[in-house]
């Protein structure tokens, strides 16, 4: 769990701008009172190119601005006793189900504007059933959601953390995720992990704690219990019209307000993780954010790194050698090709790039008293460098690596001879 704490923050300032747009995508149907269009957010909009008159169902639509306005304009006062989208939500519900009248449309029946029908009673307890036939199966798919449910709640975390300015404990939010699938699947529901949205949607109205968790789940085991015929009564509008709130709340107008002004490639990064998470899926959206950040961060270091070699031919820049190896240098013809900090794969090529440059020596000193580490692929470039010495029938020594990379150099086959 502790990895999700390494995202970028354009990746997640583009996940977090990504749901709050398709949060307010997905509310205009209900806003506008076009209840016979649902789906995705392309899909809404496929569908809203076929409709005639936007503004045909005056009813929701005039509820949905009641809304708005309540959500937006409710004193500070009475919205420190009653969250502002908890007030909207009754006083829009109130307001259709005493006067009806002034709302009713031709275009919709005033029975389609709201929740409707909501489902009672609890489910029964179910003893799993395991079949040998099907264990790898079982297990197979089990791994797979809890993967990919693991994920999920640690994305929103990671992005409630950016709006509460606080740090989650992600191991122990996976061990409550497994917990509650683990009781939930012997009630035969469906596996569940954090949702971004209803997330955020808790924390704009201004649940902080672990007791707003609590109280959604009571709330909802009131409402199977017998509160359902009061619930379903809430106007759909006003329901819509609330979200757009959150997610217009969500979006990161900071970072939006200053992405002229921002490095290119964290732009580049938001806009890409915005669009993706819009236009086709969240986890695809971080999963492409991430590698794009990885990409250009190796750039970064890569570059850094190949800045950082020292490559000399005159003993005033090789004074910390041993007097043996001064005296190769003193004597002439001999490259003394310094390389300083972490290796990485990144970087090796260019190492070899550069070295291959290098003419009129036939001796050289490969100094890495200042490498802490290198892994694989830059030891099979300095394995390369020796290769190249031997090929010009220059003699080459490495010094200076310390137990762990010389150990690793010896792995790959490098005479033990060259090493000093």
């Amino acid at each position: 769990g502790r990895f999700i704490n390494l995202m970028p923050h354009p990746v997640t300032s583009g996940f977090m701008t990504g749901i709050g747009v398709i949060i307010i995508i997905l509310q205009i149907p209900q806003v506008l009172g076009l209840y016979e269009i649902k789906g995705s957010t392309m899909g809404i909009f496929s569908q809203l190119s076929g409709v005639e008159n936007y503004f045909a169902n005056t009813g929701a639509i005039t509820i949905a601005l009641i809304t708005l306005a309540v959500v937006y304009l409710l004193p500070k006062k009475i919205g420190k006793l009653i969250p502002a989208p908890l007030f909207a939500l009754i006083t829009g519900t109130l307001i259709l189900l005493f006067l009806p009248q002034y709302f009713s449309s031709t275009v919709e029946p005033l029975n389609s504007m709201i929740l409707g029908e909501i489902p009672t009673g609890l489910p029964s307890f179910q003893m799993p059933v395991w079949e040998s036939s099907i264990i790898l199966d079982m297990v197979a798919s089990g791994m797979m959601l809890a993967i990919l449910g693991s994920i999920d709640s640690l994305l929103t975390s990671l992005v409630s953390d950016e709006i509460t300015r606080t740090h989650h404990k992600s191991d122990r939010e996976l061990i409550g995720q497994g917990i509650g699938n683990t009781m939930s699947g012997l009630f035969g529901g469906l596996p569940g992990a954090g949702a971004t949205m209803r997330t955020m949607t808790n924390v704009k109205a201004g649940g902080l704690t672990p007791i707003s968790g609590a109280l959604h789940a009571v709330l909802l085991l009131a409402i199977v219990l017998g509160g359902a015929q009061y619930a379903q009564e809430i106007p759909l509008a006003v329901l819509g019209a609330i979200l757009v709130k959150v997610g217009t709340d969500i979006i990161d107008w900071e970072y939006l307000k200053g992405l002229m002004s921002t490095p290119k490639s964290g732009a580049l990064i938001m806009i890409v993780v915005l669009g993706v998470t819009v236009l086709y899926n969240l986890m695809a959206a971080v999963g492409i954010g991430l590698v794009m950040a990885s990409l250009i961060f190796l750039q970064r270091m890569t570059d850094v790194q190949l800045a950082s070699i020292v490559s000399v031919q005159t003993i005033e820049e090789a004074s910390h050698l041993d007097e043996a190896h001064q005296e190769l240098i003193r004597a002439g013809n001999t490259l003394f090709y310094q390389l300083n900090g972490p290796m990485s794969f990144g970087s090796a090529k260019g190492i070899v790039r550069d070295f291959s440059t290098k003419t009129n020596y036939n001796r050289a000193i490969l100094d890495l008293s200042n490498v802490p580490v290198i892994d694989y692929t830059t030891s099979r470039g300095i394995a390369e460098i020796c290769n190249i010495c031997i090929e010009k029938s220059a003699d080459i020594t490495i010094v200076g690596a310390n137990t762990k990379v010389r150990h690793f150099l010896e792995n790959i086959g490098i005479d033990k001879s060259l090493l000093t």
